[in-house]
């Protein structure tokens, strides 16, 4: 019913084969969702892994806290390993600044993996068919010989609700003047995407340094529970 966003156009064109390979950028799934609504493959790389100088973004520019990623769509994982691969190669860090330096390396498959996996979180139970389709892949992993290892990350209930109140760090609202400059209405899934609706009922932290201050320390805790696990 949905191409997925954002980064849909880029998922439907990739899809209906009218290209071979495609790039999408990523905050808060915009590669990886287009990807599963459309059937296709993608990477959603780690951030400064790959090129992304030159972006346009709806959010307003200097908002560090929240960082979007480039990566590819593509119709196999053998494509995405290939535009990985000669963009990795080209030396990007050499003309574009938001890349770190990170040649491309080539692993030696071992016959085994040991893979860590998140089911779902509680507060956002995954919906029926997305569930009987992962539980189905970690069985047939465990048959193929790999070792499943159950993870249980930090609240995603409360990483989403700090995702939120970063994005909303902006007293200009960016993104919304760019919606009133199309003279488009807004449409009401939108309001999905605002505090408080019914799955986050919270407020937006205030417009202040010192609530910036705070969100970047509450985000360095994360990022550390992360690496830890």
């Amino acid at each position: 019913m949905t191409a997925g966003g954002s980064s849909g156009g880029e998922g439907a064109l990739i899809a209906m084969r009218g290209s071979v390979l495609g790039i999408g950028t990523d905050t808060a799934g915009s590669i990886r969702i287009p990807a599963i609504c459309d059937g296709i493959y993608s990477i959603r790389p780690s951030c400064n892994r790959v090129p992304y100088g030159g972006q346009t973004n709806s959010n307003r520019e200097g908002i560090e806290s929240m960082q979007a990623t480039a990566g590819p769509l593509a119709t196999s994982t053998r494509d995405l390993s290939l535009l990985l691969q000669c963009v990795l190669n080209s030396d990007p860090w050499e003309v574009d600044s938001s890349v770190i330096f990170n040649p491309w390396r080539q692993v030696t498959s071992k016959p085994s993996l040991r893979l860590g996996f998140i089911l779902e979180d509680p507060w956002f139970p995954v919906h029926p068919p997305v569930l009987r389709t992962l539980t189905s892949a970690t069985e047939k992993l465990k048959l193929a010989g790999h070792e499943i290892i159950p993870l249980e990350p930090p609240s995603i209930k409360d990483a989403c609700l700090l995702a939120f109140r970063i994005f909303a760090m902006d007293p200009a609202n960016t993104p919304f003047k760019h919606i009133a400059t199309s003279g488009e209405p807004v449409i009401p899934a939108m309001e999905s995407t605002k505090l408080p609706h019914e799955y986050m009922p919270y407020d937006y932290a205030p417009l202040t340094l010192e609530s910036l201050y705070d969100l970047n320390e509450q985000r360095t805790w994360y990022k550390e529970r992360f690496r830890e696990l």
